[in-house]
């Protein structure tokens, strides 16, 4: 009797375009582990490229894997498929959702491509709105300082955007309430004013803003009326804060300060 070429074949087969492996005379089907790699063959034992998914019968619910296009070997790490970056784990999942790897933390779309720049996610028993920003070429998530467009914004250790009064590493910072970008210069806060430096730190003491002096509290806040400082009085506006110098007509009366703000009659 003849022997088929069926049974003499032996490992990689390609037969009509389509790769095969042959293992004990017959054709491979489902997952096999070859030369250290994964591959995976149909129910006809071709050998699968590209996407693959498939489907757990008891949840219906599908697991995908990338194989790759030239070699059908199973990816595992970070891929990039037609321009977008995918994830997979050492068994060859496709991951979604937050992802921890090399000491950095990335976010994966319900599609599981990689996402970058501002991401937001909405609290359904708040209503409110958490806020991440993802390096617009790594991925990976900021945490601290970091400038994006011109403006510069804090984000806590879990990547969270931060809002409203801040304190790291020994000074003040305020991050617009509605926005989060550092504020520099004069700022009212509500309806209080503060003074930043250009690095967003809250200064105390005399301050120049335009043309114009001003005194800050040890907490921040503006100084308005009179102040006594190393036995000399100044007056700084009722309404606007701004250090007074020449006549100044206060409560009634008459007062002169020089140019340096001090009252000298």
């Amino acid at each position: 009797a003849s022997v088929s070429k069926a049974t003499q074949a032996k490992g990689w087969v390609k037969q009509q375009g389509k790769w095969y492996y042959y293992k004990n005379g017959k054709k491979v089907t489902g997952w096999s582990s070859i030369g250290g790699k994964w591959y995976y063959f149909s129910s006809y034992g071709i050998m699968q490229t590209g996407w693959v998914s498939i489907q757990d019968k008891k949840t219906g619910k599908y697991t995908y894997y990338y194989l790759n296009e030239s070699t059908g070997a199973m990816h595992t790490g970070w891929t990039k498929v037609n321009g977008s970056w995918y994830f997979f784990n050492n068994n060859g999942v496709k991951q979604t959702g937050w992802l921890s790897t090399g000491g950095k933390w990335y976010y994966l779309g319900s599609y599981g491509i990689m996402e970058t720049g501002w991401t937001s996610f909405k609290d359904n028993k708040t209503g409110k709105y958490t806020y991440y920003y993802l390096d617009t070429n790594t991925g990976a998530m900021k945490t601290g300082w970091a400038q994006i467009n011109g403006s510069w914004y804090f984000f806590n250790n879990n990547g969270v955007k931060q809002t409203g009064w801040l304190s790291t590493g020994g000074k003040w910072y305020y991050l617009d309430s509605s926005f989060g970008e550092m504020k520099t210069g004069r700022v009212s806060i509500n309806n209080v004013y503060y003074h930043f430096d250009k690095s967003g730190a809250m200064q105390t003491g005399w301050q120049k803003w335009g043309n114009y002096w001003y005194y800050f509290n040890q907490n921040g806040s503006e100084y308005r009326g009179w102040l006594k400082l190393g036995g000399s009085w100044y007056y700084l506006d009722a309404s606007f804060g701004d250090m007074r110098t020449g006549w100044v007509f206060i409560n009634n009366k008459w007062y002169h300060f020089n140019n340096n703000g001090v009252w000298v009659g």
